[in-house]
């Protein structure tokens, strides 16, 4: 039985590689990345939210550096807004959900005309703690993880727009 095993786990890479499976983490982020995505650059982002999305856009979309010559330029306005859920007898919230809209706009860097425009969302929750610094901490964690969605999302956006035109 064990002969059998090896033989499955040799001939199975073959197989995977035979019928286009990519492994999903096993690139490198550089070599994933259009040749168009290293022609835009990202204008500042107002606020602290802002220019924690504007690092994950300058690493997802150009990972090599801020271009010498930009094509484009991408403008992006934020917005944030917390929803209290889960109300409790006491009429203190024990959730809430923080929502943060990125609308984005690509220009053409020498006519200034918008070429794309859209906005993504992402919502993530925290639970209010008994303690003020569990409520922070957990505040801090679903931005930072609603910022990494939006850079992700707005990613995937541009390149399907690269990738039709």
């Amino acid at each position: 039985m064990s002969w059998f095993k090896l033989m499955i786990a040799l001939a199975l890479p073959a197989l995977l590689a035979a019928c286009g499976f990519e492994p999903m983490y096993g690139r490198e982020a550089a070599k994933d990345v259009p040749a168009d995505f290293a022609l835009i650059q990202i204008e500042p982002i107002k606020d602290r939210v802002g220019q924690m999305l504007h690092n994950h856009l300058r690493d997802a979309i150009n990972p090599r550096g801020v271009p010498a010559k930009p094509r484009y330029y991408l403008k992006v306005t934020l917005t944030e807004s917390v929803q209290e859920t889960a109300i409790q007898r006491t009429a203190f919230a024990a959730r809430a959900n923080l929502q943060l809209t990125a609308s984005f706009a690509l220009h053409d860097a020498t006519t200034r005309a918008s070429i794309l425009t859209g906005s993504a969302t992402s919502t993530a929750g925290y639970v209010h703690q008994t303690a003020d610094y569990g409520t922070l901490a957990g505040e801090k964690d679903a931005r930072q993880r609603a910022v990494r969605d939006l850079a992700e999302e707005t990613r995937a956006r541009l390149g399907l727009y690269f990738k039709r035109s």
